[in-house]
């Protein structure tokens, strides 16, 4: 979804009421008094559809950095029977995630006085309004996502009042759509994941999670120039996680 300048200008008073949006639309009924809400469903793609019997936990806004290492040793680049010539490898290798979780779940299920063709610009566009702003939204935090020790891609949601937490491992991958937005220095966006536990007996409450929505976090102009062999790069990025449990 591509944001303008002038959207994100008109967008910005709604975005920092967030918190504070009109009082919710009530429907009384002769015992008990309910909030309307409404069933999110997964943005559209290729990635397999939630295991059964899980339902959704948390949707949650991540903002923080897709890591790379910069190969130390050199790699050949032509061989042939009269000569050899070799240079540094410029490929960038991913060594996982830093991010920060905010509790958007409200945003997504709850029926509110915006209409639903204005509530839907809002969600779809979160990660490209975020990125941009470099801003929670002022959204509450859920939790922090990151890699363990071994290399686990792991979600610690302490932050939230039912907790969880789930160390999980990758089992699908798609790229990013053509309309993704572009991050902060023109990054390319990151691929959409499913993730599951990954069976080492850590996870609870939470054993599957989405990784869509993505904006920015792919290495710059191939992420690893002349200084930065040997090294570490890192790219900021903004994406929804859907949580199941």
């Amino acid at each position: 979804m591509q944001i303008t300048t002038t959207s994100i200008l008109l967008l910005i008073p709604s975005i920092f009421a967030l918190p504070h949006w009109p009082p919710i639309l009530h429907h009384r009924s002769t015992t008990t008094t309910s909030t309307p809400t409404s069933t999110p469903t997964l943005p559209t793609s290729t990635l397999p559809s939630p295991p059964s019997g899980l339902t959704l936990k948390y949707i949650a806004l991540g903002l923080g950095t897709q890591n790379y290492s910069c190969p130390s040793s050199s790699s050949s680049t032509s061989i042939s029977s009269t000569s050899t010539s070799s240079s540094p490898s410029t490929t960038p290798l991913s060594i996982g995630a830093l991010a920060t979780l905010y509790d958007a779940t409200h945003l997504f299920t709850t029926t509110t006085t915006l209409g639903p063709s204005a509530l839907s610009i809002l969600t779809n566009g979160i990660t490209c309004l975020a990125d941009s702003l470099d801003s929670s939204l002022s959204l509450p935090q859920l939790g922090h996502h990151y890699f363990d020790a071994l290399g686990r891609p792991t979600f610690d949601l302490s932050s939230a009042s039912a907790g969880g937490f789930l160390s999980a491992k990758k089992v699908a991958n798609v790229a990013a759509p053509g309309t993704a937005c572009a991050g902060r220095n023109q990054a390319e966006a990151v691929d959409w994941l499913m993730l599951v536990d990954n069976g080492c007996g850590l996870s609870r409450e939470v054993s599957a999670v989405y990784r869509v929505e993505t904006v920015g976090g792919k290495a710059v102009d191939g992420g690893c120039g002349a200084g930065s062999v040997g090294g570490t790069v890192v790219s900021d990025y903004a994406a929804l996680y859907w949580l199941f449990g």
